[in-house]
């Protein structure tokens, strides 16, 4: 069954128009944290345990050395790209 075809039980919350204060906020933080929740649970659910890990291990250790990259050439223009 695709993600998008999935039943949710928790419906996602709308954004408030306005201003929240207290209680309201807590309601509206702890509503979209359990919807957040539950999608990304069912997402990762829809892999097989050892290729979702291995997947982003991978992912992981090529998006560091992505970032490594202007740190490991001898351009001094480009290695404050990220400051």
């Amino acid at each position: 069954m695709a993600q998008k075809d999935k039943i949710r039980s928790i419906e996602k919350p709308e954004m408030p128009i306005g201003t929240l204060h207290g209680q309201d906020i807590d309601d509206f933080f702890n509503k979209s944290i359990a919807y957040h929740k539950e999608v990304f649970e069912n997402t990762l659910s829809e892999y097989e345990p050892f290729d979702l890990y291995s997947n982003w291990k991978t992912f992981v250790r090529n998006l560091d050395e992505f970032i490594n990259i202007p740190f490991e050439i001898d351009i001094d223009d480009k290695k404050n790209i990220y400051h």
